[in-house]
């Protein structure tokens, strides 16, 4: 199913059976070409499917990614290097380091700004110290 979305109410808008150009192409049929041109945002998980008509049939809309998606992505990149991160210790006999990094995964996922003052501070003898993981923090 295609489902669009009022990005500032998050009312639907429309919606239909079907994940193809063909599908996106009925929205902006429906939608009517004067109304199309007035689309400033349009967010989407970036399937070519998508993309590719919202390019042609929303001329003046900058296509953005979608913050579903964006956080999906970006999360499972983080637990990516993390894990490598965790067998790199594992392997070169950091047992102690690898055991500190791997229960780090939640903690890496909250903000900085919502960790209690004892999970900003790394452990004594941390070889995984947590303020480290946080390169946007001074």
């Amino acid at each position: 199913m295609t489902v669009v979305c009022d990005r500032l109410t998050g009312k639907v808008i429309w919606a239909a059976k079907g994940r193809t150009k063909d599908t996106v192409n009925s929205f902006f049929d429906a939608l009517g070409e004067e109304r199309a041109t007035k689309l400033q945002f349009v967010t989407c998980n970036q399937a070519e499917w998508i993309r590719t008509v919202v390019s042609g049939r929303a001329l003046g809309a900058l296509v953005w990614l979608d913050t579903f998606h964006l956080m999906a992505w970006a999360t499972s990149a983080l637990d990516e290097v993390r894990r490598e991160e965790w067998n790199h210790f594992r392997r070169t006999g950091g047992a102690k380091a690898a055991k500190e990094f791997k229960g780090l995964r939640w903690l890496l996922l909250r903000s900085w700004e919502n960790l209690s003052p004892k999970r900003r501070a790394p452990s004594e003898n941390s070889s995984a110290p947590t303020s480290a993981l946080y390169g946007h923090v001074k």
